[in-house]
């Protein structure tokens, strides 16, 4: 969620279907806006990828040879606004196999537009971040300082190609590079990487590969503080309402629920940053499972149900994935009156026995 609008070491919940799961969220409903200015979002264009147009099936030799025995599935599916039935999906995703024609590299990613056109900036960065990744030089001998580079590299051209489009409108982005036996995790904004590791024989224990940028963090907040921005919440006729978010110091806009994100030109005035926070993980036997899903999933849902779909329907990643996807939003739909555009990538590293 980004315009007005990781849990580590927990133990999946036994339940049998997802449809039986236990609340997880038993707070009062909050009228959230996805937008502050959503009467102004394109509805033009894309409106449901719920299929997401992925497929291990449709992979071609070379990347199938760099997939190996790593089954991978995606979904997306737009979200829901009252009175505005031409809602467009503004989120975007990215499964590249074989980066720089390697067959133990590859790049997963979601990315989480926002704002009136913010289906074009996550568009932008998913077309595009392949390829400033792969001319980095140093991507295998320094993937962290790669992954920064590329990005910065990105962001720059971003706002010169995207000029207008940019400055109201923006996309989060969480992307992961696995060379090897390694995951090199980049976050920038409110979407969120899970991995699953197996403990005992049909348990699995989260792990979160990344931390969320959001505006209350201390470190976010005084940073944003400092250049000049305000940090609160909408005021409702209630009070305070859904998340704290990012305003100038003088105007109520552009209300960005998110410290660090792609785009979003104005609220860069005042704090906030295109700048990734990177995890480096070494991959053991025992761990499954990594997911990159934007904010649509993890606002309801906990880290620990991802291993319970995941493990019920591997090696159909596909499959997990739509378990997901339906899942998050029956949660949206009992929490709110809105849904959030929800996207997920899925991936299985290891096979469960």
């Amino acid at each position: 969620m980004g315009q007005a609008a990781g849990c580590a070491g927990l133990m999946r919940q036994p339940y049998i279907d997802e449809d039986e799961a236990p609340e997880t969220d038993k707070r009062p409903k909050i009228v959230r806006r996805l937008s502050l200015i959503s009467g102004l979002v394109d509805t033009k264009g894309t409106d449901d990828l719920t299929k997401a147009g992925y497929s291990d099936d449709a992979l071609s030799p070379e990347e199938n040879r760099a997939r190996g025995k790593m089954n991978c599935g995606v979904r997306t599916k737009k979200g829901f606004v009252p009175g505005n039935p031409g809602k467009v999906n503004q989120d975007r995703f990215v499964v590249k196999w074989g980066l720089q024609k390697r067959d133990d590299v590859s790049l997963f990613g979601a990315f989480d537009g926002h704002g009136p056109v913010g289906q074009e900036i996550s568009q932008y960065v998913a077309t595009n971040l392949p390829i400033y990744l792969e001319n980095q030089e140093n991507l295998l001998s320094d993937p962290k300082k790669a992954i920064m580079e590329a990005t910065a590299k990105l962001c720059a051209r971003l706002k010169v190609e995207k000029k207008d489009a940019s400055r109201f409108s923006g996309t989060t982005a969480v992307f992961a590079i696995k060379i090897q036996n390694k995951i090199y995790t980049a976050n920038i904004g409110d979407s969120r990487s899970v991995l699953c590791t197996r403990v005992g024989s049909d348990s699995f224990q989260s792990i979160a590969l990344s931390e969320d940028h959001k505006p209350e963090t201390p470190s976010e907040k005084k940073r944003i503080l400092a250049a000049g921005g305000r940090v609160h919440a909408l005021k409702g006729f209630y009070g305070p309402a859904g998340p704290e978010r990012v305003w100038l110091k003088t105007q109520d806009i552009p209300g960005l629920a998110m410290s660090r994100s792609i785009g979003d030109g104005l609220a860069h005035t005042v704090g906030v940053l295109d700048v990734p926070t990177i995890t480096e993980y070494e991959v053991s036997s025992l761990d499954k499972f990594v997911v990159w899903a934007s904010d649509g999933v993890w606002d309801f849902m906990p880290n620990h149900e991802i291993g319970h779909f995941c493990s019920k329907y591997a090696p159909d990643m596909d499959a997990a994935a739509a378990a997901i996807v339906k899942r998050a939003c029956s949660l949206w739909e009992k929490n709110e009156q809105v849904v959030d555009d929800i996207t997920i990538v899925a991936l299985q590293l290891h096979g469960l026995d």
